[in-house]
């Protein structure tokens, strides 16, 4: 009898462990990219382009099993200028760049950088965010990222949200929500664009980053054979026990 209860425990905890490691974990920081150790730009660097990468991978504190390249940038340029006080102005502590929808027909240039799971591992994304401000009408009030999951083509992440407000300096949290699962890389991108107002002005950046977590997916064939021996050991206790009867 003993012997049974023992079987049957060992059927479930197995089954279970198997479920269990298939399911996602808790979101998770996964990446932060802040901006908040930059040095004020001279006004000497009013549109000329930065260099990359913008931030090393190791500033971001990728989560464990997953990797991230460094944040670079395509086509932005520094902007100095903060309203009211005009070009040479610029302060600490942020990422002043602008130049991300030239002619505002949609969204040329952004900030981007790779995430990718360790063997073993796949990558879940609950959401995105950025802190923000638009510093005035210039600047694109459609604030959005663009990704790509496994090398397929970039597609819009959620929605593209409307920056309204400009000037005066507070950072305006922008927070996307949609579910990315099972994904070996995503590449992804910044890329605020134009809705209604704005193309080449400069946005004020504090910090951006993703939310979800990093899962372990079993070997395939392992967790079969693993559920196949328990289930013959499991049955071959049952018949053991109704043959005893």
């Amino acid at each position: 009898m003993h012997r049974r209860l023992h079987h049957c425990t060992l059927f479930w905890a197995m089954s279970l462990a198997v479920v269990l490691a298939a399911l996602p974990a808790l979101a998770d920081p996964l990446v932060v990219w802040s901006f908040t150790g930059l040095p004020a730009q001279p006004a000497t660097s009013e549109n000329t382009p930065p260099s990359n990468p913008i931030l090393p991978a190791a500033e971001a504190n990728p989560s464990t099993g997953l990797t991230t390249t460094d944040l670079t940038h395509v086509g932005l340029v520094y902007s100095t200028a903060v309203a009211p006080g005009g070009v040479g102005t610029s302060i600490p502590g942020e990422l002043n760049i602008k130049n991300f929808d030239v002619g505002g027909d949609g969204n040329d240039n952004f900030l981007t950088y790779t995430l990718t799971a360790d063997p073993g591992n796949v990558i879940d994304i609950d959401s995105m965010s950025v802190f923000l401000w638009r510093n005035g009408g210039g600047a694109p009030d459609g604030i959005a990222f663009d990704v790509s999951v496994d090398g397929g083509p970039f597609e819009l992440y959620g929605d593209v949200q409307v920056a309204s407000t400009t000037g005066g300096g507070v950072y305006d949290p922008f927070i996307f929500n949609h579910s990315i699962t099972g994904a070996q890389s995503i590449d992804v991108r910044f890329a605020p664009r134009h809705v209604s107002a704005g193309s080449t002005g400069n946005l004020h950046i504090l910090a951006m980053g993703v939310d979800g977590s990093v899962r372990v997916v079993p070997e395939p064939t392992a967790a079969v054979l693993l559920l196949l021996g328990v289930t013959a050991l499991w049955r071959r206790d049952r018949r053991s026990l109704f043959a005893s009867r």
